[in-house]
């Protein structure tokens, strides 16, 4: 089947756009799972980043004032 007899169809933009849409919301869906549960500190220009609460907790120590908080 080609694209112009798709189109010819009544249905034929959701028989096109529909797949689509679920493949693109199936990768929004996993890349949502994987970069979640994430922790990260918010001392200006500190990158660091983790999974683990007890890492979290300790690298808090260095900044002092600032504190590692979960990234959603």
């Amino acid at each position: 089947m080609d694209i112009i007899s798709i189109l010819n169809n009544p249905n034929g933009f959701a028989t096109l756009a529909i797949p689509v849409l679920l493949v693109v919301l199936l990768l929004w869906a996993i890349f949502n799972a994987l970069n979640s549960g994430w922790y990260k500190c918010n001392a200006p220009g500190c990158e660091f980043r983790t999974r683990d609460p007890e890492a979290a907790a300790g690298h808090t120590a260095l900044h002092g004032m600032h504190k590692t908080v979960p990234e959603d």
